[in-house]
Formats: C-alpha cells, structure tokens, sequence
C-alpha cells in the first residue's frame, strides 16, 4: 500500500459522513459539488442515492445533535472576543 493509499478508506467514510450531514442539514449549495467529490472517489450513484435516503430518514438534525457539533461557548471566550475586537 503507498502513502498515498494508507487514508483513502478513512477519508471516503469522512466524505460519506460529511454528505449525509449536508443532507440532513438541507445545505442545497453544498451537496452537488459534494456528490461529485464522492464520484470522484469511486461511489456509485447507487451508493450516494442510498446514502441519500438514509440521511432523508433520519429527519434534520436534531437541537442535541446540533449541539454535538457546534458546543456553546464557554463566556471566556466571548469576552476575549469583544475585548480582541
């Protein structure tokens, strides 16, 4: 296996993941050139299509999910914002 190989796998299930995301989040601007990443990589239609529908399913992300994803700010951090500002 090159160098070049040794993230391939990792980095198509960061893709996977990232478009289902994009999905979910309903991010119309995004998913195109992001479907065509992943053709780029070797999924199918058939597979970026199930990835599709299973995004769908799961519904929009969730407050708590939301949440997982964007944690709040911890108030020293606003305030070293406002102050660097």
């Amino acid at each position: 296996m090159s160098t070049e190989d040794l993230f391939f796998e990792e980095w198509r299930a960061c893709l996977r993941a990232h478009y289902q995301y994009v999905v979910r989040t309903e991010d119309t601007v995004t998913e195109p050139t992001l479907r065509e990443v992943l053709l780029l990589t070797g999924l199918s239609e058939h597979e970026i299509e199930a990835l599709y529908e299973e995004a769908r399913a799961r519904g929009p992300l969730t407050p708590e999910e939301l949440a997982l994803l964007d944690p709040p700010k911890e108030e020293s951090d606003a305030t070293e914002a406002e102050s660097s500002a």
